[in-house]
Order: C-alpha cells, then sequence, then structure tokens
C-alpha cells in the first residue's frame, strides 16, 4: 500500500499575523491536492467552514477551499490575487507549493469554549516544500505576491453583496455558540438526569446479567450485593456518645 501524500521534503511555513481590523472576518484557502488529506486533518478552520472546489482559476494540482464562493471572488479577482494566481501558476513555482490559508479562526479547534473577541486572530499563511539551494530563490516571487495580497487586505475590501458579510458573522456566532455549550458548567437539573440516566443504564446491566445466570447463580449473586450495601450503610453509621 502506498501513500500518497508521503513526503520527505523539508516543510516552511511563513505565517503572517494580521491586525484585528484587517479585512472583513473570512476563510480562504488554496491548497495543493497532494497535500489536501493533511491540511483537512490539521487545520480546524478549513475543515470546519470551507468547501473543497475545483477551480479554472487554479493550476490543475490545486484545489479551493473557501467558505463561500463570493469570498472566493472578492480574494482572486482583486489585482493582488491576480498576481499570486499568476506566480503559483509558474510550473517552477508551483512544484514547492502545499497550501496558502486567509483566516480569522484557530488552527486547532478550541478545548475550553469559544475564543473571547479579544484573543481572535487573523492570519495568511504560506506553506511551501523548501527548495533545494540550487533553487533556493525559486519561490520569491510567490512570497512577493502574498504580501501584495496582505497589503490588500489592509484595504479592507467589502464584499459587493451585504448579506454575505452577514452570514460569515452568523457562521462564526454559531460556533461560539456550540463551543460555549459544549463546555458550559451543566445545571443542576443536568446533573441530576446524568445521575438518572447512569443509575438506570446499572439497572438494565444487572438485570440483564442476571437473565444469563441459574436460579442458583441469581441466589448467590443477589446475597453477595445485599451484603456489599449492608457494608456500605454500616460505613456511613455515625455513633453518638
Amino acid at each position: 500500500m502506498v501513500d500518497l501524500e508521503y513526503s520527505r521534503d523539508d516543510v516552511v511555513t511563513l505565517d503572517f499575523k494580521l491586525s484585528a481590523e484587517s479585512a472583513p472576518a473570512f476563510i480562504f484557502g488554496v491548497v495543493s491536492k497532494y497535500h489536501i488529506k493533511q491540511t483537512r486533518k490539521e487545520r480546524f478552520d478549513l475543515t470546519y467552514f470551507t468547501k473543497t472546489t475545483e477551480s479554472s482559476l487554479l493550476p490543475a494540482n490545486a484545489c479551493l477551499m473557501s467558505e463561500h464562493v463570493d469570498v472566493t471572488e472578492l480574494v482572486l479577482k482583486s489585482s493582488a490575487g491576480t498576481k499570486f494566481l499568476s506566480k503559483l501558476s509558474d510550473p517552477t513555482i508551483n512544484r514547492y507549493f502545499r497550501s496558502f490559508v486567509i483566516t480569522d479562526q484557530p488552527e486547532k479547534r478550541p478545548v475550553t469554549g469559544p475564543i473571547p473577541a479579544s484573543k481572535k486572530e487573523r492570519h495568511v499563511i504560506l506553506s511551501l516544500n523548501l527548495p533545494s539551494k540550487s533553487e533556493s530563490g525559486v519561490t520569491i516571487p510567490l512570497v512577493q505576491a502574498v504580501f501584495d495580497l496582505i497589503d490588500w487586505l489592509d484595504t479592507k475590501p467589502t464584499f459587493k453583496d451585504e448579506h454575505i458579510a452577514r452570514k460569515l458573522v452568523k457562521a462564526r456566532t454559531e460556533l461560539d455558540a456550540t463551543l460555549a455549550k459544549e463546555f458550559a458548567e451543566p445545571t443542576e437539573e443536568e446533573k441530576e438526569a446524568a445521575e438518572d440516566a447512569k443509575r438506570a443504564a446499572k439497572r438494565k446491566a444487572e438485570e440483564e446479567k442476571l437473565a444469563g445466570m441459574t436460579t442458583e447463580q441469581q441466589r448467590k449473586y443477589e446475597e453477595k450485593e445485599r451484603k456489599k450495601a449492608l457494608r456500605k450503610a454500616q460505613g456511613k453509621m455515625v455513633f453518638k456518645q
């Protein structure tokens, strides 16, 4: 069996942190098809928010991971996006390309609840296979094109349809609500319901166990459980002088 995503190449990742005010909050990615499976495993933001599609604008070995078709048009049809595509389509550069991501969400799924607004970050990330020493400057034009995209994002481009921006905000609000519910402290009612379910499951397991026993085995088991309950009750007794 051959893993088609296996690679011995060294990887270099350029991660640019943007100001919180840069551009509308969206997620957009261009990913090499050779690394799409790994990218889905490693990046929560791309997996949760985007859809993977083909595009005639991209080289044959790359695909889109975009949150919305309007996001794709906003990025790729800008002058900076056109320049990026031009450099990415150059075969001498393209063979080193792994992924390019614009994101306002974390790479890993939050494990303590929604991220506070004050701690949310926006990033532009370019990942490349490291060229050999003899070709160390080959990918520089692509890196420069990414700098142009960062400058373009700083101009705060907007969508033609305001509904798109509201839709993106709604998706983030829904994620925060899901995370808040998932990591919230259970109420007393929820705790009691959980205990009831636990006791019911224990009773069912005991009934199933007894059903598979002979009469004599059942008698011995019930006697053992009775003595266990008695010892437990005695251990809780408090004697007063």
